[in-house]
């Protein structure tokens, strides 16, 4: 998992992003990262001028409560 450190912008107001990848390439042109997945597929390209850094890091963010639960009642089969 890659934590990776943005420059807030008027178009990303995100100060940071997680990503689920094995590696990180240069792109070719040189003004990219590319995250990769073990099979080299692409997770996710990133401009270089919006990336402070990015460090590789175990997942702690809080896990989120759900928008939306399904709740089956025996009397009254699935309510939402």
């Amino acid at each position: 998992m890659y934590r990776v450190f943005l420059i807030p912008s008027e178009e990303s107001p995100k100060t940071e992003l997680w990503l689920d990848a094995h590696e990180v390439h240069e792109a070719e042109a040189g003004t990219c990262w590319d995250f990769v997945d073990q099979q080299n597929r692409l997770v996710r390209r990133l401009d270089k001028a919006s990336v402070r850094s990015f460090i590789v890091a175990p997942d702690r963010r809080k896990p989120r409560p759900l928008e939306h639960s399904v709740v089956q009642d025996p009397r009254w089969g699935v309510r939402e």
